[in-house]
């Protein structure tokens, strides 16, 4: 990936500074590795190209996801993910509990569980792979 990482597009109020506890941050760890492996979240100097998120309960919000400049490739411990707990999207603020900032995509996480309760998981990556052949695979490329 050739641009830099740009940095949080949203203010951070912490609920608290607990770091999330849920037995499932210990398969969200092993799927950044493998993430990282596959490159499908590339690294960068300080982080990996991609955001993993998953829902505590079943059609509801809140949800656990990634924290801001994390690299995949690391042992990762509970502290590199962040409980979102909810989102105002008029004033660009997130309501979080844990240590560190959550993934600069977490509002869209935000946005798709909340119109979607049928999704509980989120794994967005940047495959260059994937990207170039987007067209061949029959899926849909953002910017």
């Amino acid at each position: 990936m050739s641009e830099k990482y740009s940095g949080i597009k949203f203010t951070v109020q912490y609920r608290t500074k607990e770091i999330p506890q849920d037995s499932r941050i210990l398969e969200l760890k092993q799927w950044c590795n493998i993430f990282s492996e596959k490159q499908l979240a590339p690294s960068y100097d300080s982080g990996s190209y991609g955001n993993l998120s998953f829902r505590i309960e079943n059609k509801k919000l809140p949800f656990i996801i990634s924290g801001t400049q994390v690299k995949f490739s690391e042992k990762l411990s509970a502290a590199q993910f962040v409980k979102v707990m909810d989102c105002n999207f008029d004033k660009k603020i997130i309501i979080v509990e844990g240590t560190r900032e959550p993934s600069s995509e977490s509002m869209l996480h935000y946005a798709i569980y909340k119109q979607l309760p049928e999704i509980n998981a989120i794994f967005h990556g940047h495959s260059e792979f994937i990207l170039r052949n987007a067209k061949k695979l029959n899926i849909i490329e953002t910017e």
